[in-house]
């Protein structure tokens, strides 16, 4: 792994980490107590866990998802310029980012594991798809061959 790419893990990882510990830090002395999950409600039933998830738990799942990020923007595919494997990651990223927002309204009536599954569902399968076409037709050429015909007419 190159000194960069450690840097910015590094940096990143303490940014996120640090901010979401401040987060519930303010939390904590603005209510006196941070949240704790004991159970989960999955279509309509509750089911308890056998211990309680405190939210301090987020200051070291931020970092992860911050050492993911940058790991998959540091791929070689996006060093070299890789258009196909650009959109494939571009399709992803938006319409999973998209289809967990559209998750959330859903969830809102029909319960936590409904609006997540629905999201990423619908995120993923959008995401894939848009991301595979556009993969196939870079690939192929057929893209830039119809773009080019669309803007001779």
């Amino acid at each position: 792994m190159e000194k960069e790419t450690q840097r910015l893990i590094f940096r990143w990882s303490c940014i996120t980490g640090g901010a979401i510990f401040a987060f519930w830090a303010g939390w904590y002395f603005a209510v006196g107590e941070v949240p704790t999950i004991n159970s989960v409600e999955i279509l309509g039933s509750q089911y308890r866990l056998p211990f309680g998830i405190s939210s301090w738990v987020d200051a070291i799942v931020g970092p992860i998802w911050s050492i993911i990020i940058i790991l998959i923007l540091k791929n070689d595919g996006f060093k070299e310029g890789n258009l196909g494997i650009q959109l494939i990651c571009f399709g992803l990223t938006f319409w999973v980012a998209a289809g967990l927002i559209i998750g959330l309204f859903i969830g809102r009536d029909n319960g936590l594991f409904v609006g997540v599954a629905s999201g990423l569902t619908i995120g993923l399968g959008i995401g894939l798809a848009f991301g595979l076409i556009f993969f196939v037709l870079h690939e192929t050429g057929c893209m830039f061959k119809s773009f080019v015909r669309f803007l001779a007419k």
